[in-house]
């Protein structure tokens, strides 16, 4: 007996467009509830972008990415907490492929992150903003923007007058993140906390 795609099943939710049998199967397993079976995909989905940038064609590698990020964002924009964190394990285990489309990774994955960021479950801000400390660190060129409007956004959350816990909650974790990742660009916003 076959399961549902969240236990395993084999059929991508129908709002997802295929991308590849293998990886529609990564993406299946990816909306797991199981965080194990969610970091194998994460790995496994991985190996098989590397893999496909080396075997396709460059026309061909582009269209497999559109289509994979289009699945990336169906995940993230789902309500299921289990789902937005299978696109996030996606995301993270993307960030620093190396192949023509990664800064584009990391100008659509920065912009999927903050779409999470705020929400309602504490775990999935948590990983959406290490997720984001991780683009920071991998961003190239890229990073000293990111790091820029990210810490001006987190600041602006924490010096609100609205006092959301969520919004305030996330202001944090990503200040925290991009202090680690990320330590040298986050330097010049201190004197903001001071």
């Amino acid at each position: 007996m076959r399961g549902s795609a969240k236990e395993g099943g084999a059929a991508p939710p129908s709002s997802m467009p295929p991308v590849s049998p293998a990886a529609d199967k990564l993406l299946v397993d990816l909306r797991n509830r199981s965080d194990d079976v969610k970091k194998k995909a994460q790995a496994d989905l991985r190996v098989l972008v590397e893999m496909e940038a080396r075997q396709m064609s460059g026309e061909a590698f582009s269209l497999f990415i559109k289509k994979l990020n289009t699945c990336i964002f169906e995940l993230v924009k789902s309500p299921d907490p289990s789902d937005k964190l299978g696109g996030i394990y996606a995301m993270d285990g993307l960030v620093d492929v190396e192949c023509e489309e990664s800064s584009t990774f990391i100008t659509r994955f920065a912009n999927y992150l903050r779409q999470i960021l705020p929400c309602n479950d504490v775990g999935t801000m948590i990983m959406a903003s290490k997720v984001l400390g991780h683009l920071a660190q991998v961003g190239g060129t890229l990073t000293a923007d990111l790091v820029e409007f990210e810490a001006k956004r987190a600041l602006e959350g924490l010096n609100s007058d609205k006092r959301i816990e969520n919004q305030r909650f996330a202001s944090v974790l990503v200040l925290k993140e991009l202090a680690n990742n990320a330590p040298t660009l986050f330097f010049m916003h201190v004197p903001a906390f001071i």
